[in-house]
């Protein structure tokens, strides 16, 4: 049955696991927030010493539209929702359309009494490594760059800091061994690349946002290339972000961006 409230996970939909699956209520969370803080001098007020963004809970309540004496077809049909719960993946509502959150773990509700045919369960999809939700498609530009620095602008949707991913391309007539990239006061240095004429390297997140800097065509890691004062990570703001690339040889740049939500 196609229901006004939608969840896919994994691209499968819930309410199409089995007709008598009734979501009752979708709770798309807000992130959990750590402040640590230290006392003021006078007697009054605090300081704001650090804040983390932690973890992000979305919770889906379901029914089970089957009468209480069914209780083998009761306990199918819950089976069917712990089957479709499994795992980890992306996860999608109708009330955030066209984003997505990354689950990393699902709590899973007590079956109890499937004697009560007015019981609801909820299922808790939870994401640690990026605490928000993203957008399911990105914003991009391109451009090529000369050697020595140039820049380049990205627009960056969202409420929240998101992480920017690169492709640069070696255009120039040799072997191309170093490249430094800065955004917002963070800067990823790389040297020793050995990034042959017309090959490419990326800068890039995978699902779970953690970052990985490779060269190709055949893909090897050259995370280990990094200088060790390189940052952890290239941040965003939301709005338009300038990025500036020093390089010694020719190049073409593409870079792309996935909007975050609280």
């Amino acid at each position: 049955m196609i229901l006004t409230r939608r969840v896919w996970f994994k691209n499968l939909a819930l309410d199409q696991r089995d007709e008598s699956i009734v979501i009752r209520s979708v709770d798309t969370g807000v992130p959990h927030e750590s402040i640590s803080s230290v006392n003021l001098m006078g007697g009054f007020g605090q300081r704001i010493t650090s804040q983390h963004w932690e973890t992000l809970d979305c919770s889906v309540a379901f029914a089970i539209n089957k009468p209480k004496r069914d209780i083998a077809g009761r306990r199918e049909v819950f089976d069917k929702v712990n089957t479709w719960a499994r795992g980890t993946g992306w996860l999608r509502t109708s009330e955030r359309d066209g984003k997505r959150m990354y689950v990393d773990k699902v709590i899973m509700p007590d079956s109890g009494d499937l004697w009560d045919w007015t019981r609801e369960y909820t299922i808790v999809f939870r994401a640690y490594n990026v605490p928000f939700w993203q957008d399911i498609t990105n914003t991009n530009t391109s451009g090529n760059i000369n050697a020595g620095t140039g820049s380049i602008t990205l627009q960056a949707n969202g409420t929240v800091q998101t992480v920017l991913n690169c492709t640069i391309q070696n255009l120039g007539s040799g072997t191309m061994d170093t490249f430094s990239i800065t955004v917002n006061g963070n800067t990823i240095s790389l040297s020793d690349i050995g990034l042959e004429q017309y090959d490419s390297m990326y800068i890039q997140h995978d699902d779970s946002g953690l970052l990985k800097i490779t060269k190709g065509p055949v893909i090897v890691s050259i995370y280990d290339k990094r200088s060790a004062d390189s940052a952890d990570d290239l941040y965003l703001n939301p709005g338009d972000n300038t990025i500036s690339i020093t390089t010694p040889t020719r190049i073409a740049v593409a870079c792309q961006a996935y909007g975050r939500y609280l």
